[in-house]
C-alpha cells in the first residue's frame, strides 16, 4: 500500500525568499532535513556532510540544480518559514493516514486513543528567566498507531498551553477517537470541542473544578455496600524490577449515583453537562517491602459500560511521555537542540516529529527503537529507501 505523498504537502508550504536568493529549490531543502534527521543529524552542520556525502544518491529523486545547500542557507530558511503553513501541511499529510490508522470499529475497545500534552523544549529557556522563556509544544499522539497527529506552540509559562490544546483539537479529525488529557484540559472550552469533534473525553480532575471535585471526592468516599455496587471496577497487577503495582479503575454514572443529592452536586452537573461518569485510579506500589498508594480523580463522556476502555485510555495517555516526550529527548536531543533562530526551533520540532513518524512507520522494523532506526538509516541507503517507498509517494 502506497501512503501519501510527504512531498505533496511539504509543496503547499510558501517560499518566504526573495526571487534573486532563491539558488536552491525550497522542496529540496524540507527533503533533504527531514531525511538529515531521520539519518541520525541533529544540526545544520551535520546535515550538510550527511548530504554532501549522499549527494549523487539525493540527485537521483531531487533536483539539487546547484548541488547541497550550505548550512548557513538551511539555517536562513528555516528560521523564516512560517511555522503555522508548516503545521498545517503536517497534519494535512498525517490525516491522510486516517484510514489506516484511525478507523474506528464498532467494537468500543478498539476505538483510537489519542492523547493530547505539552513538552518544554529546554534548549530554548533564557537562563536569566527560567520559568517563562522556554517555548513549549502541545502535541497530540495516538497511541493505537504510535503517531504524532499534530503540534501546537505554547509560551511555557503563561498558562497557554490550555488554550493551545483546545485550538489543536479544533483542526484534527477525531471522530471515533477517545481524546485524554491531564487536569490543565479540564475546562468548558474543551469539553465542548471535543464534543463537537464526535469524539469522547477522558479529562484528570483536580481542585481546579472544585463543585466537580467535591462530588467526586463524596462518591468515592462512601463505603456502604449499597453505594459500592453501583460502582464499574477493573483492577490490574504488574510486577517486574522488585516492584509490584495494583491498579483499581473505577467508573460511575453520575446519574446513577442518586445517594448523592446535594444541590451543590445539581449545580456542578448542570455547568458540565458533557461529563456523564466520574471515574477513579487507585495505585498500590510495594517497592522492595515499601508501600505507597496514589489516588486520582477523572471524568469522561463515556458511559459506565465503558469502563475498560476508560481503564485503557488512562494506561494509553502516559505513552505519550515514554513513546514521544523521551523519545524526543534521548533519540533526537531535541532539549540539546542549538538550533533556536527565529522560527528555526518550531520549525525543527515538527521535523523531527515528521522524521520520528516516519521512521515509525516502517513495517518490517516495528520492533526496532527509533535509535537505532535513526543509525541505520545513516548506515544504509537501503533502508531509507525503504522508508521513503513504505511512508511516501518519493521513489529513488
Amino acid at each position: 500500500m502506497t501512503s501519501p505523498s510527504l512531498v505533496h504537502h511539504l509543496s503547499s508550504i510558501e517560499d518566504p525568499r526573495m526571487d534573486r536568493t532563491k539558488k536552491h529549490k525550497l522542496l529540496d531543502i524540507l527533503i533533504i532535513t527531514v531525511l538529515g534527521f531521520m539519518a541520525g543529524n541533529d544540526n545544520w552542520t551535520e546535515i550538510v556532510e550527511w548530504a554532501e556525502h549522499n549527494e549523487s544518491w539525493l540527485k537521483t529523486f531531487l533536483e539539487l540544480e546547484n548541488g547541497i545547500p550550505s548550512h548557513d542557507t538551511f539555517a536562513r530558511v528555516f528560521a523564516l518559514i512560517d511555522p503555522d503553513q508548516f503545521e498545517a501541511a503536517f497534519q494535512s499529510w498525517v490525516g491522510e493516514y486516517r484510514n489506516r490508522f484511525l478507523s474506528a470499529d464498532t467494537d468500543s475497545s478498539a476505538r483510537p486513543l489519542v492523547a493530547i500534552d505539552g513538552k518544554k523544549i529546554r534548549a530554548t529557556t533564557d537562563h536569566k528567566k527560567p520559568f517563562t522563556s522556554a517555548l513549549g509544544m502541545v502535541s497530540a499522539w495516538c497511541s493505537s498507531a504510535g503517531l504524532v497527529l499534530g503540534q501546537k506552540k505554547y509560551d511555557f509559562g503563561q498558562n497557554h498551553e490550555k488554550n493551545v490544546s483546545r485550538d489543536l483539537i479544533g483542526l484534527l479529525n477525531l471522530k471515533g477517537c477517545v481524546v485524554s488529557l491531564d487536569a490543565n484540559g479540564a475546562c468548558t472550552d474543551i469539553f465542548n470541542k471535543i464534543i463537537e469533534k464526535k469524539a469522547d473525553f477522558v479529562i484528570g480532575l483536580k481542585t481546579n473544578l472544585k463543585s466537580v471535585y467535591k462530588v467526586a471526592d463524596q462518591i468515592f468516599s462512601d463505603t456502604r455496600p449499597k453505594n459500592k455496587a453501583l460502582l464499574s471496577k477493573i483492577t490490574e497487577e504488574d510486577k517486574g524490577h522488585g516492584r509490584v503495582e495494583k491498579r483499581t479503575y473505577e467508573l460511575i454514572d453520575v446519574d446513577r449515583a442518586d445517594f448523592w443529592k446535594t444541590n451543590h452536586r445539581i449545580e456542578a452537573f448542570e455547568r458540565y453537562p458533557h461529563i456523564k461518569c466520574l471515574g477513579r485510579v487507585t495505585s498500590e506500589v510495594n517497592r522492595h517491602g515499601k508501600n505507597t498508594t496514589d489516588t486520582r480523580y477523572f471524568m469522561t463522556s463515556l458511559a459506565q459500560s465503558d469502563y475498560q476502555l476508560f481503564a485503557r485510555s488512562i494506561r494509553s495517555h502516559w505513552q505519550i511521555e515514554n513513546k514521544l516526550h523521551w523519545v524526543l529527548d534521548v533519540a533526537f536531543n531535541e532539549d540539546r537542540s542549538t538550533i533556536h533562530r527565529k522560527h528555526a526551533m518550531r520549525n525543527v520540532a515538527l521535523v523531527r516529529r515528521m522524521a520520528f513518524n516516519l521512521l515509525k512507520s516502517v513495517p518490517s522494523q516495528k520492533k526496532s527503537s527509533v535509535a537505532i532506526k535513526r543509525k541505520k538509516a545513516g548506515w544504509d541507503n537501503r533502508y531509507l529507501h525503504e522508508v521513503l517507498v513504505s511512508a511516501t509517494a518519493i521513489t529513488a
